[in-house]
């Protein structure tokens, strides 16, 4: 094999592994002989052991997490944390190297709006996304119930997301999996479902608490049902007995009978399921390796391990309620305040000064408030866990890339996050506004509104101190598009120019060596321009389409760019690693493969067929996947067959709401983005770093 050859198929590896592989401040173990797991019939995010949830019919405030967290029976709308941003008609940002870029084809290139989609005039209601009535925090997640009773989760979603259509009147994060209660009482969970534990029993409930391995319910009687794994009889409640309170922990659970006494069942390790003889509590809360009780007059008392004062609640306190995760326990004050105590050496979990909230939830990784307005606050003390829910920011258009997604707001400022670490955020250089903006893989780019383009590493590549920002000097651009090693952006004559947007860094800066971007035949003149990986495409102005290799890596290594149906003229055309997908004149969608442009022939990315008789007004291409926007608003994917690169669940964790309505998507490898009519931004999948 000829060393440019080599080179080639070691970074299309390495793209691959990283695509398919794989303490901040405030915003496990296995079983013995554990089987494997497979998710339950209904998809999640990743829950907490902790959170125990109690139906309430008006909890002001909200009870604890281990007491009675539901909705309220006639919620009135919150007004948004944040002001509304109306939809401005100004030009949208053309989306990232494998989005949807689709633009009408004039005679003069001209940077174009997204085509949007009009969605049904009587779409499902839909209450606002982010305003809360109970939240729940489990082990790398957590999940909160909108004020139309329907569950929203953050954090790790490798284990899938709640029902789209069920509603809620209580929520329970666990380790793994997550559990609610409906109106009807009824319980129904989603996630890992090892040993059971995302199996209920049928009949109703007044409670759910969601364990480690197991789960807890209070019947309507006061009776105690337990479900999942029962080593050292955690999901062994006693006889007999009724409770007004339940709380799964780790190891252990514990209950409040209804005289106020408490009484604990499972693993005993260093006294935590040993309550203190003679108190009486209106709370409790099982954690890890302790347990913490709230008395009759507010004040706290825990049982178990007291390492770094985790059961050693400040003196002088009274609360309202209390939860415990991991190693850190938070209570409730009297007048909405909240205090936490234990593993907390820089104080970065600590809740933020002069904040108040109505119920507070502390999980394996950190703890979420929520306010009186429904909004979230979280804290976290791992860089892999989204702390909370995205704030109610609204965008005028967005950009899904490789590591980062962003959006572009009505007063031309842009603001990025990564899918990975929401702490990082590929800032563009201050100051700065933009009329378009796109999102690759080693960068991202703006089209400013004197035409001129910069682009800025992603949160993949540097730290924000480390981050530079650079571009073609003094060229002027209608259109720019990032790719995952370059991008292109087309003049005003419509001739197009391409550059490197990667620099070699530290072991992989031999792969990168005489690497070129690749340019577009000399003479052609574009309306458009999609960049992938390897590929990029452009639209003539007589519709139809051209596809070069995105980067070069010298004369010895030879790649055929797959080239688009040549009967086929098209509205826009995008590019990822796997596929391009087109937009045709009459609205259908027309993929086909790229492994050809790769110089790789032994990669099998199989055919991308597209549905039959469907017509869209938007069509964008992901890693092994496609998706289309309807003009009602609605959206359909399409996965790959015969392909190497994906596996069954891919379109499961891709895939919007389907009674979600969205003016425009935008499409990563592994990660799609949907913007509403209001502005507001919903995600699916995820973004790999490795």
């Amino acid at each position: 094999m000829h060393t440019r050859q080599w080179q080639a198929a070691s970074v299309l590896a390495l793209a691959a592994v990283m695509l398919f592989g794989a303490s901040c401040g405030w915003f496990g173990e296995s079983p013995p002989d554990a089987p494997p797991e497979s998710p339950a019939s209904t998809s999640s995010a990743r829950p907490s052991p902790t959170a125990a949830v109690v139906e309430s019919a008006s909890p002001t405030p909200f009870p604890s997490p281990t007491a009675a967290v539901g909705a309220p029976a006639s919620p009135t709308p919150f007004p948004s944390p944040t002001a509304a941003i109306a939809e401005s008609a100004s030009p949208t940002p053309l989306p990232s190297p494998t989005a949807t870029v689709a633009v009408s084809v004039s005679p003069t290139p001209a940077l174009i709006p997204s085509p949007t989609a009009t969605p049904d005039a009587t779409p499902p209601p839909l209450a606002h996304p982010w305003l809360f009535t109970a939240i729940s925090s489990g082990d790398s997640h957590g999940c909160a119930l909108r004020m139309d009773g329907r569950a929203v989760c953050w954090g790790d979603n490798r284990y899938g997301y709640p029902p789209e259509e069920e509603t809620f009147t209580a929520i329970s994060a666990g380790d793994a999996h997550t559990c609610g209660l409906r109106p009807d009482g009824t319980a129904l969970c989603w996630g890992l479902n090892g040993y059971g534990r995302a199996t209920p029993p049928d009949g109703t409930f007044t409670a759910i608490s969601s364990g480690w391995l197991h789960t807890c319910g209070l019947r309507p009687d006061a009776s105690a049902v337990c479900w999942g794994f029962d080593e050292d009889g955690r999901a062994s409640p006693p006889e007999g007995e009724a409770f007004q309170a339940i709380s799964s922990g780790r190891l252990h659970t514990c209950g409040v009978r209804l005289d106020g006494s408490a009484v604990c069942w499972g693993l005993d390790r260093d006294g935590m399921a040993s309550p203190p003889p003679g108190e009486t509590f209106t709370d409790i809360t099982s954690g890890h390796v302790r347990t913490c009780g709230l008395r009759p007059d507010g004040s706290a008392v825990c049982w178990g391990l007291d390492r770094n004062g985790r059961a050693t609640p400040p003196t002088g306190e009274t609360f309202t309620s209390l939860t415990s995760g991991r190693g850190l326990i938070c209570g409730l004050r009297p007048d909405g305040a909240a205090v936490c105590w234990g593993d907390d050496e820089n104080g970065s979990l600590q809740p933020p000064a002069g904040e108040t909230f109505t119920s507070i939830e502390a999980g394996h990784l950190g703890a979420c408030g929520l306010r009186s307005n429904g909004t979230v606050v979280c804290s976290q003390r791992d860089r892999n866990y989204q702390p909370g829910p995205r704030e109610s920011v609204t965008f005028t258009a967005i950009s899904v890339g490789v590591f980062d997604v962003c959006g572009l707001r009505d007063d031309s400022s842009v603001q990025c996050w990564s899918g990975d670490d929401p702490q990082s955020t590929a800032t563009p250089p201050y100051g700065r506004t933009y009329q378009a903006i796109s999102t690759g893989g080693a960068a991202l780019c703006g089209l400013d509104q004197d035409q001129l383009v910069t682009c800025w590493e992603s949160t993949y590549r540097t730290y924000e101190e480390d981050r530079q920002s650079f571009g073609p000097e003094a060229e002027k651009f209608s259109v720019v598009n990032a790719g995952y090693y370059s991008a292109c952006g087309l003049r005003s004559d419509g001739s197009a120019q391409c550059w490197l947007i990667v620099e070699p860094q530290g072991g992989f800066a031999s792969l990168f060596d005489g690497i070129e971007a690749g340019q577009p035949p000399e003479g052609e003149t574009f309306s458009s321009v999609s960049i992938g990986h390897f590929l990029a495409c452009g639209i003539r102005t007589d519709g139809s389409a051209l596809c070069w290799s995105a980067v070069n890596f010298g004369e010895e290594s030879v790649r055929t760019a797959p080239q688009p149906p040549s009967e086929e003229t098209f509205k826009s055309i995008s590019v990822s690693i796997t596929h391009a997908c087109g937009l045709t004149d009459d609205h259908a969608a027309v993929c086909w493969a790229m492994q050809e442009s790769t110089g790789i022939t032994g990669l099998d990315v199989g055919s991308l067929t597209s549905p039959e008789g469907e017509r869209f007004v938007s069509v964008g291409a992901g890693a092994g996947f496609a998706c289309g926007l309807r003009s009602n608003g609605s959206h359909l994917c399409w996965v790959a067959d015969d392909q190497e690169l994906t596996d069954e669940g891919l379109l499961e964790r891709v895939s919007l709401p389907e009674y979600e309505r969205f003016s425009s998507l935008s499409i990563g490898d592994a990660l799609m983005c949907g913007l509403r009519v209001d502005g507001t931004v919903v995600c699916r999948g995820a973004i790999r770093v490795g």
